[in-house]
């Protein structure tokens, strides 16, 4: 089953905004393949992504001479207010309800300068997709046979200087059920 999503983004907020949804609808694992000519927005999705999680988005740059980078931040997921006719019980229930903050892994992997997934699959890159972590595989097309079959991808379009198209492809079950909360919190949003 593969489903999908297509959004317009205006401008770097809304990306942003895509970028905390992400996070928020994400499985604990998963692989996120993007795609998109240069300058399309491929790291700075990356960057929305990692300051949603926490961390300094001026410490999120291309990984294109690195190879990969990984960051590791903390987010504390909302929760939605009990329904109940007594405030000052609901603001106790709330209270106690309140979730522990989670360690998030982002894993941004770029693989334009690679030669195949041979050289991809020779970065670690097992270890760091069999990892409780989001990994992020900017040119992910050159080594798509060796991303797992299940994974998420991202395709960014330019439409002007600051507008994108964004399709979000689930690619696999996990996945697509990704894009079902994704697309069930950006239609409210």
């Amino acid at each position: 089953m593969n489903v999908s999503l297509s959004c317009q983004v205006d401008n770097e907020s809304q990306l942003d905004a895509l970028a905390q949804l992400l996070l928020d609808t994400a499985p604990p694992s998963a692989v996120v393949l993007l795609r998109g000519t240069l300058g399309a927005g491929k790291t700075r999705l990356v960057r929305g992504v990692a300051a949603a999680a926490g961390i300094d988005p001026a410490t999120v740059v291309s990984p294109t001479f690195v190879l990969c980078q990984t960051y590791t931040g903390e987010v504390k997921r909302a929760t939605q207010p009990l329904a109940t006719k007594s405030p000052p019980l609901s603001q106790a229930m709330q209270a106690s309800r309140e979730p522990e903050p989670r360690s998030v892994t982002i894993h941004h992997v770029d693989a334009y300068r690679l030669a195949d997934e041979d050289e991809y699959l020779q970065l670690g890159a097992d270890e760091f997709m069999e990892s409780e972590a989001l990994t992020f595989v900017e040119w992910g097309d050159r080594v798509a046979d060796a991303l797992p079959q299940d994974r998420l991808e991202v395709e960014l379009i330019v439409t002007g200087e600051q507008t994108r198209e964004v399709i979000v492809q689930g690619v696999g079950d996990e996945s697509s059920a990704w894009v079902e909360r994704l697309r069930t919190r950006w239609s409210t949003s």
